[in-house]
């Protein structure tokens, strides 16, 4: 059905259009955006080499649409970060973690795998490499372990 996909993984839906966005891991490192209508394939984040640069994925794992900012919001795995992509942008910005750089503190990830919000704009994440679920409260940037 999806061409030009190499290894999806994580996915997620704009609820007012029906766009769609997944996570593409294989070799493009970026977020693929297909079109409801058309079902072209075309890059919404990411899709220029991995790396740790802004305009840069490195094997991204979860991801979530967030409808009040028209925003990506990317669990940067192998850059320890997550990271937030407005609609058509060609960088993101980092909400929590240290880029390229794992750790256990309260402001560090560790191969983070899946991030989610609340209603209040908290910040939930997979943080897989720790073992933990760290909680951020909207516009934080340190987190609270919550469990693992």
């Amino acid at each position: 059905m999806f061409s030009g996909l190499t290894s999806p993984s994580g996915i997620t839906l704009n609820p007012n259009t029906g766009t769609i966005y997944v996570i593409d891991r294989g070799t493009a490192h970026r977020v693929a955006q297909i079109d409801p209508t058309t079902r072209a394939v075309t890059t919404a984040a990411g899709g220029n080499g991995i790396g740790n640069a802004l305009n840069q994925l490195s094997s991204p794992g979860g991801i979530f649409f967030d409808s009040t900012t028209n925003s990506l919001v990317i669990a940067n795995t192998a850059a320890h970060n997550i990271v937030r992509w407005n609609i058509g942008a060609t960088t993101g910005t980092v909400l929590a973690g240290t880029t390229g750089v794992s750790g256990n503190t309260a402001t560090q990830l560790n191969n983070p795998t899946g991030v989610t919000f609340d209603s209040m704009g908290n910040m939930y994440v997979a943080d897989s490499g720790n073992h933990r679920i760290q909680f951020f409260r909207a516009g934080q940037t340190v987190g609270t372990t919550i469990a693992g």
